[in-house]
Formats: C-alpha cells, sequence, structure tokens
C-alpha cells in the first residue's frame, strides 16, 4: 500500500524501500536492543569489528520483524576473531501505480535488501583492538536491482579497567551509490561489582546530521538485560530494550524490540537463538 511505502521511505531515513538506506536497520536482537549503541562496548560484540575478539566460538539465529511489515531473518558466526553475518529483510504488497487516480494498483511488488560480511577484530595490545569489515549488499526493488561493496573500520582503547573508547566508520562505500557513511565515538563505563555497563555514543553522518545512542547493559546471574535510546538529529527518536538467557553453558535465548517515538509504525520484535561451539 502507499501508506506502507511512505512509512518506509520515513523510517529508513527518506530514501527508496526498502533501499540501501534501510542498511541502519539492526541486524541482530543485540544490536537493536542496545538501539546501535555499543561502539566501545568492552564485553558484548557489537556493529564494531574491534569488538569480535573471542576466544570460543558461536553461532545465532534470528527471526526479525521490523516496523511496519518489513520482516526478515539473520545469522552470524563467530569464530577466533572472525564474524560472519548474513541478513535479509523483505517487504510484501507495495502498490505501483501511474499518475492517474484509481481504485485498484496496478500490481502488487515486492522490495529486499541482503547484506553479507565477515569482519575481523585484532588485539595490539591489552588495552588497543583494532577491527576491519567487508560487506556485500544486494537491493531489489520490482525489476530493479543493485549492488554495493562497503566496509567498516573500528578501533578501542582501554584507558582504565573499567573505562573504555572507541571509534567507528561504518558502510564506507567504493561504489557509485550514494550510501551514508557513518562516522561515531564511544564511551563504555563498566561497573564490576554490579555487572553493569554504561554506553554512550556520538554519531554523524553528512546526509543525516548528527545524533547520539546510549545503552545500558545489566548482568544478573543467567540474565541480561539491554535498554537503549537513540535520537538522531529531528528524523527519529528511539527507545528499545531486551534480554539474553544463559539456559545453560551452551545455548542461549535472545529478545528485543524496539519502539520509533512519535510514529504510528508499531513495535520492532527480534527473537534470536544462540549456540556456544
Amino acid at each position: 500500500m502507499i501508506k506502507i511505502l511512505i512509512y518506509i521511505i520515513f523510517s529508513s531515513f527518506n530514501l527508496h524501500a526498502i533501499g540501501f538506506d534501510a542498511l541502519n536497520i539492526p541486524s541482530d536482537s543485540m544490536d537493536m536492543s542496545l538501539s546501535g549503541s555499543g561502539i566501545a562496548s568492552q564485553y558484548f560484540e557489537t556493529t564494531n569489528p574491534s569488538s569480535n575478539i573471542e576466544e570460543s566460538s558461536k553461532i545465532g539465529f534470528s527471526a526479525n520483524k521490523w516496523i511496519v511489515d518489513i520482516k526478515g531473518n539473520s545469522f552470524y558466526y563467530i569464530n577466533n576473531g572472525y564474524k560472519l553475518t548474513y541478513s535479509n529483510f523483505k517487504i510484501d504488497g507495495i502498490e505501483l501505480r501511474n499518475n492517474s487516480p484509481s481504485d485498484s494498483p496496478l500490481d502488487f511488488i515486492e522490495s529486499n535488501l541482503l547484506s553479507i560480511g565477515l569482519s575481523k577484530g585484532y588485539s595490539f595490545s591489552k588495552k588497543i583492538k583494532f577491527g576491519v569489515g567487508i560487506k556485500y549488499h544486494y537491493n531489489q526493488l520490482f525489476i530493479d536491482k543493485s549492488s554495493a561493496l562497503t566496509f567498516d573500520l573500528g578501533m578501542q582503547n582501554q584507558l582504565m579497567n573499567n573505562f573504555q573508547i572507541g571509534i567507528l566508520i561504518k558502510n564506507l562505500g567504493l561504489n557509485n551509490i550514494d550510501i551514508p557513511t557513518t562516522y561515531g565515538v564511544g564511551s563504555s563505563y563498566y561497573l564490576k561489582n554490579t555487572k553493569t555497563e554504561f554506553l554512550a555514543d556520538y554519531i554523524y553522518s553528512k546526509h543525516y546530521s548528527s545524533g547520539v545512542n546510549l545503552g545500558l547493559i545489566q548482568s544478573i546471574k543467567i540474565v541480561t538485560l539491554n535498554i537503549g535510546y537513540s535520537k538522531f538529529s529531528n528524523l527519529r527518536t528511539t527507545l528499545s530494550s531486551g534480554f539474553k538467557i544463559n539456559l545453560n553453558k551452551k545455548y542461549n535465548l535472545l529478545y528485543s524490540l524496539l519502539s520509533i517515538q512519535n510514529s504510528n509504525f508499531g513495535l520492532a520484535h527480534y527473537f534470536g537463538f544462540e549456540i556456544s561451539l
């Protein structure tokens, strides 16, 4: 429906449905539950490739429902500092119309976005980590198809035992397609006694000005609770939350939800499952 198309244009920062700007849609439950914050996170893998350093390997799956009728699924595999990711989002029922008013559309079309990525984290010392990632994106709207290659660069530096800073350059493209590159700096403060991590990021993009992401991670025995907030210029404000339950030493259950404030888009839901190998 036209209304659905308008929703997607708004939620994807004023580009086509789904469009390459839908790269801003979170690809996993952890990312969404924190509203995208975590550039400097000390104990959890985030969108910063320098956080991928992990001794044990694990694999994760999720079924995702973004706002309106955008649905998809995602997958990730982490081993020895490498992280392989896959995500796919799709929407059906977009009405195709001409310039002449009519009660019935000419046809119904669909839009798809597929992303495959590989990143690697490196430890230069006990305090400094660096990471690099590469992603292939494929976008299809009706018969219009396009693809792009982007790169992510990240670094984290632990200034004190409980305080860490991070830098992220995301979606750096080498294509003719105008994909908005995002620049971010972040900080993380961790309270060891209560197992609480506070996250704060500043984000900038030449297309959308600046924004801020805030997050809180609280571990309580077998449960990890997340709360997130983001405000990107005057375009979008989100509130999010989620949890991760350690069913045992091998299996984890994840769930997150997100709300875009002052909109009628409804809630986004991600349901995930993680296995330690």
